[in-house]
C-alpha cells in the first residue's frame, strides 16, 4: 500500500542570498487577453448577452434560409406534415426553443467543432459531418445505426 505523506513546501532560495520572490498570481487584466477588450464585439473579456443574442440571430438567419433545413423541418414535423400548420409558424417555434438554449448550444458547438483534429485558421469554427455525427450520437439525437433522413451527409450541408 502507498502511504499518504504531507508535501513539504520549502521556500525558494537564490544561490547566494535570501529567498526569491514568488511570481505574482495570474490575473486576466495583466494577461495576453487584454487586447480582447478593444478588439471583440462585447468590448469585454467575456461575451455579453447582447453579443450572444446577435450571434444567435445571425446563425438562425443562415440556417433558416437554407432550403434543406426548411425541407427537413417540413418533412419531420408532424404538425406541418399532418395538421397543415404553416412552415413559418413551426420554424418560429423551433427558433424559440433554440433561443431558450442558445448558451448551451453555443458551448456544444464550440466543443464539437474543436474536436476535428488539426486546428486551422480557416474552418476553426466549422463542424464537419463526422463532428455532427459525434454530437448526434453522444447526445442521443439519433441512433448510430439509423439511416433516417436528417442524419445523412446530404442533409447536413
Amino acid at each position: 500500500p502507498v502511504l499518504h505523506r504531507d508535501k513539504v513546501v520549502r521556500p525558494k532560495v537564490a544561490k547566494n542570498g535570501p529567498a526569491v520572490d514568488e511570481k505574482p498570481p495570474w490575473r486576466l487584466e495583466t494577461s495576453i487577453f487584454v487586447p480582447r477588450k478593444n478588439e471583440c464585439e462585447a468590448r469585454d473579456f467575456y461575451d455579453t448577452d447582447k453579443v450572444k443574442t446577435a450571434q444567435f440571430q445571425l446563425d438562425w438567419a443562415r440556417i433558416a434560409g437554407k432550403t434543406r433545413f426548411r425541407k427537413l423541418v417540413a418533412r419531420e414535423d408532424k404538425a406541418v406534415k399532418d395538421a397543415g400548420e404553416r412552415l413559418e409558424q413551426e420554424l418560429g417555434e423551433v427558433r424559440e426553443e433554440c433561443f431558450t438554449f442558445k448558451d448551451q448550444l453555443r458551448s456544444m458547438f464550440n466543443y464539437y467543432s474543436s474536436t476535428g483534429g488539426a486546428m486551422q485558421l480557416e474552418g476553426t469554427l466549422e463542424m464537419s459531418f463526422n463532428q455532427w455525427m459525434q454530437f448526434s450520437n453522444e447526445s442521443g439525437v439519433c441512433d448510430p445505426a439509423s439511416k433516417e433522413r436528417g442524419f445523412l451527409p446530404s442533409d447536413v450541408q
